[in-house]
């Protein structure tokens, strides 16, 4: 079987990364991945022409299926897809991780209804997509299990991963620093480690008057699987934090910062938004909290209790082994290619 992948960007790009590179890694296909498809509309410049020249040359070769991941392709190129789509009959899968929708509706519809199978990494895109689409699957993002291991933690270390910049413009940061303001104030003892700092300004003086110790970890390889579980390991991550605002792109995010801290044991706290209820089991092997007061009440709770960090730590890591593990997620999506009759 021959497949044609049109993703977001290459290996350092999380989403383009997990759900595209490792998946077909793992698949018994003839796979070729494109990627960085898109430009303005406008736009009259060599890199247009090369793109629709890259993306024609991949259809001549006759792809048995095409799978596009997420919206980031040009309005011509996903003509393109659509006309050989239709002239040839190829199957079509148009595969979510975020709320696309909301910043490309259009596109994000077309290539729903035309799909024959959308998978989605949340349950928010896919009540979405059963109002768009014949047929949906539940696809999450999932992680290496054999690169991510269980950690060695020093008690009261905090840690938050991602995009520190994109992250502290969507005010997430104020949720976490309210909570952990509250924390302080009750005498706990605990630092916090930021990994994916980005050297951003405003992110670190943010944090700059903070009664708690900080790290910031600004850069890293992000490409290799085994990074971010390195340095979760080096930094010695005890609990795992996932605050996030409650907007409509966030309900539909696929919550693989808790994936990731639980893949190594780590026991996380995650804002009550979207996924992270799916994805932690309150009270068994982590904490949702609704606001930050609800934050700073089980975190208190999770410090100073290594019993119950001890338990929750074995429960995290056997959830991710059952339910995201990256060689069951990628024999569930040949299970979709498969299904298409080809």
């Amino acid at each position: 079987m021959k497949v044609l992948f049109l993703t977001k960007g290459n290996e350092s790009v999380g989403s383009s990364r997990w759900r595209v590179f490792r998946i077909v890694e793992r698949l018994d296909v003839e796979a070729r991945i494109l990627f960085d498809l898109g430009h303005p509309f406008w736009s009259m410049s060599y890199r247009r022409f090369q793109n629709i020249q890259r993306v024609w040359r991949a259809l001549a070769k006759r792809p048995d299926v095409i799978v596009v991941h997420k919206v980031f392709v040009a309005w011509e190129i996903l003509f393109l897809v659509l006309v050989i789509k239709k002239i040839r009959g190829v199957p079509l899968i148009f595969d979510l991780d975020d709320a696309e929708w909301i910043h490309s509706p259009r596109k994000s519809v077309i290539l729903a209804r035309s799909a024959a199978v959308v998978t989605g990494g949340s349950h928010e895109i896919l009540e979405w997509a059963h109002r768009h689409a014949r047929h949906v699957q539940f696809i999450p993002t999932a992680v290496d299990t054999s690169a991510y291991r269980p950690v060695v933690s020093e008690p009261g270390v905090l840690g938050w991963i991602g995009n520190g910049i994109a992250h502290m413009k969507a005010g997430n940061f104020t949720i976490l620093k309210d909570a952990l303001e509250k924390l302080s104030d009750r005498g706990v003892a605990f630092s916090l480690v930021v990994i994916g700092s980005q050297q951003y300004g405003p992110l670190k003086d943010f944090f700059k008057q903070s009664d708690y110790r900080v790290t910031f970890v600004d850069d890293a390889p992000w490409a290799l699987v085994e990074t971010i579980p390195a340095l979760l390991a080096e930094y010695k991550i005890d609990i795992g934090l996932m605050p996030l605002v409650d907007t409509p792109f966030n309900r539909a995010k696929c919550a693989f910062k808790a994936i990731e801290y639980m893949a190594c044991g780590i026991p996380t706290v995650s804002s009550d938004v979207g996924e992270s209820r799916h994805v932690i089991d309150h009270g068994v092997n982590g904490f949702v909290a609704g606001d930050a007061e609800e934050f700073t009440e089980v975190l208190a709770r999770l410090v100073e209790d290594r019993a119950l960090r001890s338990s929750m730590s074995v429960r995290a890591r056997q959830k991710v082994e059952d339910a995201f593990s990256l060689d069951g997620i990628a024999q569930e999506f040949d299970a979709v290619l498969r299904s298409l009759g080809i």
